[in-house]
């Protein structure tokens, strides 16, 4: 097992195998999203990654967490709505999540074995939930510079909840957005009014008014929780600087995201929207 200083936590119940999603990162790597710059890092980036922790479990008994790799804590305290960025040495690491105040793993609620991280990648692990059941979720994050005077927005809905709507100052601007799907654009850096609606009702603390985006930063945005225990709205930042070109037409963020002109406005305000509401409720990596 490679050696780490710290490490991301898995985290669905039971074990889970997460090696072909990072067998695929490792191959998105390769094609080039090393070479766009995945994150900043200094001159070992090459035999490096950089994870990014989501702590999205509502329920009770996974609120305070402790996080393992292998006999080591590298967490020791990570609460619902927490959000943990590390930087890890590549390897393979057996990962475990074990409540607050544990000795050992013996009493694990979640176990990750073998789970691979290739050089060079930038990924988000996020522990949410389907169906009541403790999930893990992983998404891969470009940090490739936004074009001049945008901010690119990625919308992740990894809440226990269903499809949902989302409104731009009272106006449907994009629809459909289903649980584990993702969509990202880049917009113009500027303030908005946004909702989020399921079955044409406003979903509680997904609302909020004179929001943000600023130019030159990737915000990746997370809907978390359930409807017994309520939703959450959790950002990530990464400052990835800006180009020099204004575009015609926005590309998206990353593989799973479609392109699209600003004037259609469908998808860009509608990323936009996830994004700006997560912001309201911004949590900040712990230390």
């Amino acid at each position: 097992m490679a050696a780490l200083a710290t490490a991301p936590a898995g985290d669905p119940r039971g074990e889970t195998d997460v090696r072909p999603f990072l067998r695929t990162v490792a191959v998105a790597v390769a094609a080039g999203l090393a070479t766009a710059g995945l994150f900043a890092a200094p001159a070992n980036a090459a035999s490096d990654a950089t994870v990014t922790v989501v702590h999205g479990v509502a329920l009770p008994a996974a609120a305070d967490v402790s996080v393992w790799a292998g006999d080591t804590k590298l967490i020791a305290d990570l609460k619902y709505k927490d959000v943990k960025t590390l930087t890890v040495p590549a390897g393979t690491y057996d990962l475990y999540v074990t409540p607050v105040g544990a000795t050992d793993t013996s009493g694990a609620l979640i176990t990750a074995k073998g789970v691979a991280v290739p050089a060079g990648a930038n990924a988000t692990v996020v522990a949410n939930e389907v169906g009541g059941t403790p999930n893990l979720k992983v998404f891969v994050n470009s940090t490739k510079a936004t074009a001049a005077g945008m901010a690119r927005v990625t919308a992740r809905h990894t809440a226990d909840a269903p499809t949902v709507d989302v409104l731009v100052n009272g106006q449907k601007a994009f629809g459909n957005l289903k649980p584990g799907a993702e969509q990202s654009a880049e917009v113009p850096a500027g303030t908005y009014d946004v909702a989020v609606q399921a079955g044409g009702s406003d979903v509680p603390g997904l609302s909020a008014s004179g929001l943000a985006l600023k130019a030159g930063t990737s915000y990746y945005a997370y809907a978390v929780g359930d409807a017994d225990n309520g939703y959450s709205l959790v950002l990530q930042t990464i400052d990835v600087g800006t180009g020099t070109t204004m575009p015609g037409s926005v590309p998206a963020g990353d593989g799973s995201s479609q392109s699209t002109p600003w004037g259609a406005l469908a998808l860009g305000v509608g990323g936009l929207a996830l994004v700006a509401a997560f912001s309201r409720r911004l949590v900040r990596a712990r230390g």
